[in-house]
């Protein structure tokens, strides 16, 4: 288990690298479909950001480095997601959280 806590100026949540990644695609659990009962979709980070579903492009951006390195390290791709946190899971000062999900057996 592993954990990046990254803080941000909340006036400046782009992200320099974040073109380099938007293209890329990842399967969201998202809060809003968990309440509904609705399985993960597979979307590229910039249309979740674009969507509001991921908070803002710093997060998009370290996700997809997340993403890349769990691949690089031989995670299969078709067994990995990212949930997104519920508000009642989250720390106070979070916005938005995700946790990279694995599935094993």
């Amino acid at each position: 288990m592993a954990e990046i806590e990254h803080f941000v100026d909340s006036r400046h949540k782009e992200h320099p690298k974040f073109i380099k990644v938007k293209n890329l695609k990842l399967m969201l659990y998202s809060a809003c479909n968990q309440m509904d009962g609705v399985p993960a979709v597979l979307t590229t980070i910039g249309d979740a950001v674009e969507k509001g579903i991921i908070a803002n492009e710093t997060l998009g951006y370290f996700m997809a480095r997340i993403y890349q390195f769990l691949i690089a390290v031989g995670i299969n791709s078709e067994k990995l997601r990212f949930r997104q946190h519920m508000s009642n899971e989250m720390a106070h000062y979070a916005t938005d959280c995700w946790d990279a999900e694995i599935k094993t057996s």
